[in-house]
């Protein structure tokens, strides 16, 4: 694990593009405190930092192969390079080291640019070409490692960090108005956006190549996720379970210790279950809360830690310290995520930290590849009844219902409003009856906040389904196409990836920890879509085919208790975070820069509505003001 940078210039790298390198390497020194490298050419000059995990003493990168023509700078791991290396060598291919890296370079020599459909891992690297006078930076399939990069006039600047980037005064910090409203709809910005001018995300599954003599920069994309080839010899349960353990065994192979960051809830109990297979001292590390909380889960954890003979490690957060460290998050997070549960990542990865880990197994990606939100499923059962209704054939008993009401004071309210749920199904009978044949993509899919409502229209936007790539004609569609696909797709991509992963390896990061994430494995991820993704599984029981596998793993209590998620006390945060912050936000930065509007100032003074609930809007501005605040007062710094 590690931080990666570098520039590549057509016209040749000057002499600050030399020197930036240097600035980098101590900018992310978080990312990587055991060592650095680095090398240059005429149009080329790349860094990284490194945070030893395999092969601590012989791994050092550069890593060149034999003929010293070839070299990769990486950031990640490559879980299967033990398998990877022995055929290599069966190939006589001479290896200088025991690194996971260094199976890169080999591949390459083998494969050419197929070299990276062969890693099974995480990663963001830069591979030089000294013979084919080429520059390749690639991402892993699902994204977990990050890369932005910067482009005008034939250069490119690329970096693990987007803020690095800005510190580094290698790039300007002007703020893109025109990507704000992608951040107001989802709470964070989607790959490959950012609300910088010119820098992009270099998107998860895509190769990027610089041909230095011809000035081409070409982009690849080697990954998109395939079900066709799945071969099934036993029961989808039973074929889970075996690919979860064979995942397991390959993301617990490292040379430091291993832990796990642990819930109550079945994807991280399962996750330390067969962790423990693999080693006989286990640790495991949980956020709890200061005051008594109905949503504390740490008193459950310990006691499944226990059980399981793992070593259990909590960490209490109180609503003023979350307060006090709010900024510090919004700078940390790299990109403006309006996310609360971020303070949980942050603290967990410091724990563990201050217990001398630098690996951290997590449960992440579950929910979103085994139908484990709520809210996702309600979605697609409003889009089955939208479709229903096209063309005026209405089927009022479907709207004709009331809802089951929740039984606290705050959502009862909301129910009565709402007319017990009717006037929402009304109004949406009244939408849907509009609704025409031919629907255009949108852009508000996977907001949670918005609920049900928004994410049904999940599948009117067809533009990450590749064999749709090129219509918006959604209707005539199979509806196992409506409700599954398209939606875990839009999930993934946007929901999982740019929110989930993205404040899974920048918090991690932070505190010098490595974060794992099994459920994304690629295979994983292709088996749940096949499993997942036909129709009306999203019908099923919540997580009914990992629940299923789980059964040969954890006691019934467990697979069968009620889902909580990571939920804080959020109303206490957030009025916390508003005292901290409120005589900073009478000016807001946003405002004057033309970002927004002034009616965000009345926002950035409510944090909670007359009901007491907290207002998501209130956070994206507050997160977003924050954020703005600290990249500007880090460039000031660095110009002192």
């Amino acid at each position: 694990m590690c931080g990666v940078f570098g520039v590549v210039s057509f016209d040749g790298v000057s002499t600050e593009d030399l020197a930036s390198i240097d600035i980098f390497s101590d900018l992310q020194r978080h990312r990587g405190p055991d060592g650095e490298g680095s090398l240059q050419g005429e149009c080329f000059v790349a860094g990284m930092v490194r945070l030893s995990i395999i092969d601590q003493f012989q791994g050092t990168q550069p890593i060149w192969n034999e003929s010293k023509n070839i070299a990769v700078l990486a950031n990640g791991e490559i879980y299967n390079y033990i398998e990877l290396m022995q055929d290599l060598m069966k190939k006589d291919h001479v290896f200088s080291s025991s690194s996971d890296i260094e199976v890169i370079v080999h591949l390459y020599e083998e494969y050419g640019t197929n070299f990276v459909t062969y890693l099974r891992g995480m990663f963001a690297f830069v591979l030089i070409d000294l013979d084919l006078n080429q520059v390749i930076i690639g991402r892993d399939r699902m994204g977990e490692k990050p890369l932005f990069i910067y482009e005008a006039a034939g250069k490119f600047i690329f970096s693990s960090e987007l803020r690095t980037l800005v510190q580094s005064q290698s790039i300007p910090f002007k703020l893109s108005p025109k990507n704000i409203h992608a951040y107001l709809i989802y709470g964070y910005i989607p790959e490959p956006k950012t609300l910088i001018e010119n820098v992009r995300k270099v998107e998860s599954g895509t190769l990027e190549i610089f041909s230095l003599e011809k000035r081409e920069h070409l982009v690849h994309r080697y990954w998109e996720i395939d079900t066709s080839g799945m071969e099934i010899r036993d029961s989808e349960e039973t074929e889970l379970g075996k690919l979860l353990m064979e995942v397991m065994e390959l993301e617990m192979r490292s040379d430091v210790p291993v832990g796990i960051s642990l819930s109550s809830g079945i994807d991280s109990c399962l996750i330390a279950k067969l962790a423990k297979m693999h080693t006989s001292e286990l640790h495991t590390f949980t956020v709890g809360y200061s005051s008594k909380s109905k949503l504390d889960e740490s008193t459950d954890a310990v006691e499944f830690a226990k059980s399981i003979g793992a070593i259990p490690h909590v960490v209490r957060l109180d609503p003023t310290e979350v307060a006090k460290r709010f900024s510090e998050l919004c700078l940390k997070r790299d990109e403006p995520i309006a996310d609360i549960a971020g303070a949980g990542y942050l603290a967990i990865a410091e724990l563990a930290q201050s217990q001398g880990f630098k690996v951290l197994l997590n449960g992440q990606g579950a929910d979103e590849l085994f139908w484990g939100y709520d809210w996702v499923r309600k979605a697609v059962r409003k889009e089955h009844r939208r479709r229903e209704t096209i063309g005026g054939h209405r089927v009022l008993k479907k709207y004709l219902r009331f809802e089951k009401p929740m039984m606290k004071a705050g959502p009862m309210l909301d129910w009565l409003k709402a007319g017990g749920g009717l006037t929402e199904n009304l109004r949406q009978l009244w939408e849907d009856g509009r609704a025409r044949k031919n629907l255009e993509a949108i852009t508000d899919i996977s907001r949670y906040r918005l609920r049900a409502r928004a994410i049904a229209r999940l599948a009117r936007s067809l533009s990450k389904v590749p064999e749709f790539e090129n219509t918006r004609k959604v209707d005539n569609l199979p509806d196992e196409l409506i409700t599954s696909r398209i939606v875990m797709s839009k999930l993934v991509d946007t929901y999982l990836k740019t929110n989930g992963l993205a404040q899974n390896d920048r918090l991690s990061m932070s505190a010098s920890i490595e974060a794992r994430t099994p459920f994304v494995d690629y295979k994983l991820v292709e088996m749940a879509f096949r499993q997942c993704g036909s129709a009306n599984k999203f019908d099923l029981p919540e997580k009914h085919f990992l629940k299923s596998a789980a059964k040969s793993f954890l006691p019934d209590n467990l697979i069968n208790k009620k889902k909580k998620g990571f939920n804080p006390p959020t109303r206490k945060w957030y009025s916390a975070i508003y005292v901290e912050t409120k005589d900073s936000l009478v000016n807001p930065r946003i405002v004057e820069l033309g970002l927004v509007n002034r009616k965000a100032i009345k926002v950035l003074r409510k944090p909670l509505s007359l009901l007491g609930r907290p207002k998501v809007l209130w956070l994206e501005l507050v997160v977003l003001e924050m954020w703005v605040r600290m990249i500007e007062s880090k460039v000031e710094l660095k110009k002192r």
